[in-house]
């Protein structure tokens, strides 16, 4: 008869070896936010939670003026004509985008997709996701705009890698 703490411990020591592989979510995160440091730093990024200020600029907004809606999701306004259609609770809204990491890679896009990426607006809710949530408070029906958001406001797959990612909003159609 076998030992079953020798069996045991056969059993476990791969899984153990695995799990120290495996990068801690502590050192994603902290190499995260330092990969916003440095890309705020490197595109010189205005950071501004005063959304008078913002929203009185002409837009598109100078380059590197981003509002800050919540610590971890930072809108940019390329295209918005505040006269057009915003979104209220229970709006259909449609938003197409392309999305790139903070190196530039890219990393997903919906502008072939028949539909684009279709929810029924609620303010605050996690349709589609907190991040674009927030931002679409803030777009009006053809607004275009730049959206940076931190995983932790960001969709599953982000959230998993601990990436933050930069979303270029290019139509938005708001219906009923």
């Amino acid at each position: 008869m076998r030992n079953p703490i020798i069996l045991l411990l056969a059993l476990m020591l791969p899984i153990a070896f695995a799990s120290c592989k495996s990068e801690s979510y502590a050192k994603k995160r902290k190499a995260e936010l330092a990969a916003w440091e440095t890309y705020k730093n490197d595109h010189r990024l205005q950071i501004s939670t005063d959304s008078a200020f913002c929203f009185a600029q002409p837009v598109p907004w100078p380059d590197n003026l981003y509002y800050e809606i919540v610590k971890g999701v930072w809108l940019h306004l390329t295209a918005d004509d505040g006269s057009q259609r915003a979104a209220q609770y229970g709006n259909t809204v449609i938003l197409r985008y392309k999305s790139y990491d903070l190196g530039g890679n890219f990393v997903n896009d919906n502008i072939a997709s028949r539909d684009g990426l279709v929810f029924v607006y609620a303010p605050g809710t996690s349709d589609p996701f907190y991040g674009l949530n927030y931002a679409c408070a803030h777009l009006h029906q053809g607004s275009k705009a730049s959206v940076i958001i931190d995983s932790k406001y960001g969709d599953a797959r982000q959230q998993e890698k601990v990436e933050t990612i930069r979303y270029e909003i290019t139509s938005t159609t708001i219906t009923n």
